[in-house]
C-alpha cells in the first residue's frame, strides 16, 4: 500500500450550529442532531469542523472513516459526479496493492447494511441477486460496477488512526474545537454509497481507494449530510 500524504494540503471548513460559512468555497452551515455530551454551557456557538483535502499527482483526496469500528477509506474528490463508490472486500482484481488502504471490509462493520430491491435508493434492482446494482462509466474509459449500501461515516479526523465512535468531545465550548481532528467523529451520519464489485481503467492504478462526487444530487455527501440534519440550507 502507498501513502499519498505530503505537505500539499488545504482545508475544507464545514460549519454547524451558529457558525458562518461566509465566502469560503466549499463551506456550509450545519446543524447536527444532538449527540449525548457532558454538561456544557448554553448559547455557545458550535465550532466549525475543518477537513483536510490532500493533493497528489494533480488530483485531490479526502479521508472517509466508514463503519463500526471505523475503517479509513481515501477517496478522490470529483466535481463531475454526485455519488461515492469504493471497493469492498469481495472486489477482486481491483488494484488493492496500488491503493492507500485495503478494500473496505464490510463484514467487520456492525453498522453496515446492503440494500435489497425493496429499498433501492438510486440503484437498479437485480432480481437474480436481490441487490440494487450501480454502474458508472467515465469519459477517459474507466468504469465500475457495484451495489448500493449504507454505513456510518465521518469525514476528516486523523490520517493514521480512527476515532472512538462512542466518545464525546471534552471541548465543545471552544469555538476552535472543530479544527481539532479528534472532534471529527461528532459529524458522523448514515451514508449511502456504492460497494464496488469490479472496476476497469484508472481506478485500479490510482492511489485513492475510490471516488466521492460533490455534485448537487441526493446521492452526494453534502445532500446526504443535509438529509441527516447535519447541514442547514
Amino acid at each position: 500500500m502507498q501513502d499519498i500524504y505530503d505537505d500539499n494540503i488545504f482545508t475544507l471548513p464545514i460549519f454547524h450550529g451558529a457558525g458562518q460559512a461566509g465566502s469560503t468555497i466549499g463551506s456550509a452551515t450545519t446543524d447536527m442532531h444532538e449527540i449525548p455530551k457532558r454538561r456544557r454551557l448554553t448559547n455557545i456557538p458550535k465550532p466549525p469542523e475543518t477537513i483536510a483535502v490532500y493533493q497528489d499527482y494533480g488530483a485531490y483526496y479526502v479521508d472517509l472513516y466508514l463503519g463500526t469500528p471505523s475503517q479509513r477509506q481515501t477517496v478522490l474528490v470529483d466535481t463531475g459526479s454526485a455519488g461515492t463508490a469504493l471497493p469492498c472486500s469481495d472486489c477482486l482484481d481491483c488494484g488493492e496493492s496500488n491503493h492507500t488502504n485495503t478494500n473496505f471490509a464490510e463484514q467487520l462493520s456492525s453498522s453496515f447494511q446492503e440494500f435489497n430491491c425493496s429499498g433501492c435508493f438510486r440503484g437498479v434492482c437485480n432480481k437474480s441477486t436481490k441487490t440494487c446494482d450501480m454502474l458508472s462509466h467515465y469519459a477517459e474509459g474507466s468504469s465500475w460496477h457495484g451495489v448500493e449500501v449504507e454505513d456510518i461515516v465521518y469525514p476528516g479526523g486523523f490520517h493514521d488512526v480512527a476515532l472512538d465512535s462512542h466518545r464525546t468531545s471534552d471541548d465543545d465550548d471552544d469555538v476552535n474545537a472543530g479544527s481539532n481532528p479528534k472532534n471529527a467523529v461528532k459529524y458522523r451520519f448514515p451514508f449511502k454509497f456504492s460497494c464496488i464489485k469490479s472496476m476497469k481503467g484508472a481506478f485500479k492504478n490510482q492511489q485513492a481507494n475510490g471516488i466521492m462526487g460533490l455534485g448537487l444530487k441526493d446521492t452526494s455527501v453534502w445532500q446526504q449530510m443535509y438529509a441527516a440534519g447535519n447541514l442547514k440550507s
